[in-house]
């Protein structure tokens, strides 16, 4: 696969200012062969219609709040080609590289199915909030973390 398509799915519940700060890092991204799909959980701010005119971006009502991880999946159903989903929370803002880098590691890494880039505090860039998970016996991930 030498260019994969990524689909991006964010999932966002009136939650705009934050939502449209992660859809412009994504778009400085170095990687560009991908679509943004905002699964809106039926927001009452401006969300779906500020999403709504940016370039690149597929803005999906689920039809209520479903939560995270269903909105996630009804984002997933209206993705265009599924080589490599990439749920991004919608308060990310990525290093350009980003998906550069997890395309990469998944090309050298064909027997991995799930990669996760080092998550750092937006509050603070020195601290890191995550980095990768474990999956326990039930399938629940539960995320690594660590200060500085």
């Amino acid at each position: 696969m030498e260019n994969p398509f990524i689909s991006i799915i964010i999932v966002n519940w009136n939650d705009k200012e934050r939502t449209v700060n992660a859809v412009k890092s994504l778009l400085e991204s170095t990687y560009q062969n991908f679509e943004i799909i905002v699964a809106d959980n039926n927001s009452e701010d401006e969300s779906r219609e500020a999403l709504a005119e940016i370039d690149k971006v597929k803005v999906v009502n689920t039809g209520g709040n479903l939560g995270f991880g269903p909105a996630s999946n009804v984002g997933y159903e209206h993705s265009i080609k599924k080589d490599f989903i990439f749920i991004c929370a919608n308060d990310s803002e990525i290093e350009s590289d980003c998906i550069e880098k997890l395309v990469k590691a998944a090309k050298e890494n064909p027997e991995c199915g799930i990669f996760s880039p080092v998550e750092y505090e937006l509050s603070d860039k020195e601290t890191i909030q995550q980095f990768g998970c474990k999956i326990d016996f039930f399938g629940f991930p539960y995320g690594l973390t660590h200060t500085r």
